[in-house]
């Protein structure tokens, strides 16, 4: 990149190439400004600025006319003129990223500070207006020169122009605004002469234009200008008659625009034609406009002098206009005020026709309607004493029914309670316990069972399919099974018994296998309690079909539910019938310390539904509640979870028989 030579006075020479330290290979130009900065043009690349250490770069994309700089020199106002191939670029100032100040093209400041200005660039070429294409090259910044006087003189590339003298402090822009004006409306883009359609054209309905208030000579040229010749009064007839409906208060002097235009609804197209005052650069005038009625923003700027509005909803609009001059300065908005009138069938005349109409159908249907209820009534009146008699006779005959229902029922569960075993019969043998039982309908589904054979006691809480009358009958079938297998067979395994119990549920119910039979059955949890070394009942035997067995240790605490509460599974099978090959129960041998507590449960208390979301109570809270419960007697721990699961409850309905059986050491 670089090369040194030394001699007695020290020199060196490095090379730049484009790419890394300025955007391009070609130098067509160099100068330096009034403080030191050397400016670079280049082929492709835009201009260059150096500050010493690096270099700063300017392309079309800060505002330059073409990115080929034929010539760079400085001018009397600290600024910077560039040549280029289409046209001069002056930067005479910077603007900061951020407010601040504008600081002079020619500055002290560093690239790297510079970096956060932008140059505010004039361009003057033959698309602004000025008689200058392109620069034409040179030895040295081209054919562009500031002489003493500030003149910049440019060799042109056009055999027109040639060479041109520009004095940049003689330009001056207009700072005033352009005159806007609409030339022309049409309707449904046909030219209208608006002085045909006056009214004052033919008083009393006559043709004669000699009549008029309207000066012929006017009314002549109009015609003229609008089509092309002077309309006979058959031709004018024609075209009222095309525009009939159209109405307007008065005709604008100058250009001859309708005031106050009013349009029927057939008539709702309408297009603008629109233009300035401007006799030198017209081409560079820039245009907005928008409808108020149903634009929401002005539109985009265009050179375009005309606009058609298709389609337009019956309602009052305002056409708005404005210019932007050569010199960037924008018009006041012109304002046009137009109506367009709705069609026949959305008029206010219309709408209360409708609702007359209305009216009057509405009424129509409601006295036909009415005519005939009551025609009906009368019949339905004769009939309805007919079936009163009759219901009477039912209802009698129901309540009577009823009535032996409901005592058949009440009569069930006191047999039901009488199956049941005696809680202070239990209480004799365990006398830290409680039962906690609760039916959702007056007899059960649930039941608990208790007996003792030889030297162990064998209590049970079953959950039967289904509750109320059903699940009855199956906690008959249940505890009449297991006084067979426990009293009779004298079975005291826990696992032997639920087993044995399924088979006689099967056999039963007439379950020998049969696939698509209904699963009924029950769910149990079933200990066997035998006496330990200490002569209590320390020992305890579990099997359970989906029903677990929960302990609760006598040092348990407020800790983890996991550690302190645990929860023995069970089988996942009921005591019924089960597809599939048929599995033996699994036994459980479990040692309690004194103080321990053990629970049986059916799935009715956790699953019921309360509390403020309306959720099922849940295990883990019922561990929760065990823990809690750990320093109460039985008999609070009984009052302490119905009073629990009440409060969960609130109005919600119980869902299902609830049984919960709390066994002390």
């Amino acid at each position: 990149k670089s090369r040194q030579t030394k001699s007695k006075d020290t020199f060196s020479l490095s090379q730049l190439r484009g790419g890394r330290d300025i955007p391009g290979d070609y130098i067509l130009c160099i100068e330096e400004d009034t403080l030191g900065r050397l400016w670079f043009g280049t082929y492709g690349g835009g201009v260059s600025r150096y500050d010493g250490k690096s270099f700063l770069n300017f392309t079309t994309e800060d505002g330059l006319p073409d990115n080929v700089v034929l010539g760079v020199v400085t001018n009397m106002q600290s600024g910077m003129v560039l040549g280029t191939n289409f046209g001069l670029a002056v930067i005479n100032t910077f603007k900061p990223n951020i407010d601040g100040p504008l600081i002079p093209a020619q500055n002290g400041f560093s690239n790297d500070k510079l970096r956060g200005y932008a140059p505010i660039i004039q361009v003057y070429n033959q698309f602004t207006g000025y008689p200058v294409r392109d620069v034409n090259g040179g030895s040295n910044n081209g054919a562009l020169l500031c002489d003493s006087k500030g003149v910049i003189w440019v060799g042109t590339g056009s055999s027109k122009t040639a060479l041109v003298r520009f004095k940049y402090s003689a330009v001056h822009k207009n700072k005033e605004a352009q005159t806007v004006v609409i030339q022309n409306v049409k309707v449904h883009e046909e030219n209208i002469c608006w002085y045909t359609l006056s009214k004052e054209l033919t008083p009393d309905g006559e043709n004669d234009l000699a009549k008029t208030k309207i000066d012929s000579v006017v009314l002549a040229q109009q015609e003229v200008m609008t089509y092309s010749k002077i309309l006979s009064p058959e031709e004018r007839e024609l075209v009222r008659k095309q525009f009939a409906g159209i109405l307007f208060d008065a005709i604008s002097p100058f250009y001859p625009l309708p005031e106050n235009l009013v349009l029927p609804y057939e008539y709702n197209h309408v297009s603008f034609e629109y233009n300035t005052v401007v006799t030198v650069r017209h081409f560079l005038v820039n245009y907005q406009y928008m409808l108020e009625g149903q634009d929401e923003k002005w539109s985009p700027i265009t050179k375009k002098t005309d606009v058609t509005y298709g389609n337009l909803h019956e309602g009052d609009y305002t056409f708005l206009l404005k210019a932007q001059s050569p010199d960037g300065v924008w018009s006041d908005p012109l304002r046009y005020k137009f109506k367009v009138l709705p069609p026949w069938y959305r008029t206010w005349w219309a709408y209360f026709g409708y609702v007359v109409s209305g009216v009057i159908i509405i009424s129509l249907i409601v006295w036909l309607n009415g005519r005939r209820l009551r025609t009906k009534a009368r019949e339905l009146y004769e009939q309805v004493q007919i079936a009163t008699e009759e219901v009477r006779s039912q209802k009698k005959e129901i309540e009577e029914a009823h009535k032996d229902i409901t005592d058949s029922v009440r009569y069930a569960e006191r047999i039901q309670r009488a199956i049941l075993p005696s809680i202070d019969g239990i209480k004799e043998l365990l006398p830290n316990m409680f039962v906690l039982f609760k039916p959702k309908d007056i007899v059960s589904g649930d039941f608990y069972f208790y007996a003792k054979v030889d030297n162990a006691l064998i209590l049970a809480a079953c959950d039967c399919t289904g509750h109320g009358v059903p699940g009855a009958f199956m906690s008959m079938i249940g505890s009449r099974l297991l006084n067979e297998i426990v009293l009779n067979e004298k079975i005291a395994d826990a696992a032997d018994i639920l087993n044995r119990l399924k088979r006689g549920v099967i056999k039963a119910l007439g379950k020998a296998g049969a696939e698509g039979e209904n699963k009924d059955g029950m769910d149990v949890a079933l200990c066997v309690f035998k006496k330990g070394k200490d002569g209590a009942y320390s020992r305890v035997q579990y099997a359970g079909a989906y029903n677990p067995l929960f302990i609760v240790r006598a040092n348990s605490s407020n800790g983890s539910l996991e550690k302190e509460v645990e929860q023995i599974k069970a089988d996942l099978r009921p005591v019924g019938f089960v597809e599939g090959e048929e599995k033996p129960f699994t036994n459980h041998v479990l040692d309690l310390d004194k103080g321990d507590t053990i629970y049986l449960m059916s799935d009715g208390y956790q699953d019921q539904f309360g509390g403020k979301r309306d959720k099922k109570f849940m295990v883990k809270r019922l561990k929760k509640l065990f823990l809690s419960m750990n320093g109460q007697s039985m008999e609070e721990q009984h009052d302490t979870m119905d009073q629990t699961i009440e409060e969960w409850r609130g109005h919600t309905n119980q869902i299902d028989d609830i049984l919960a059986i709390g066994v002390r050491v």
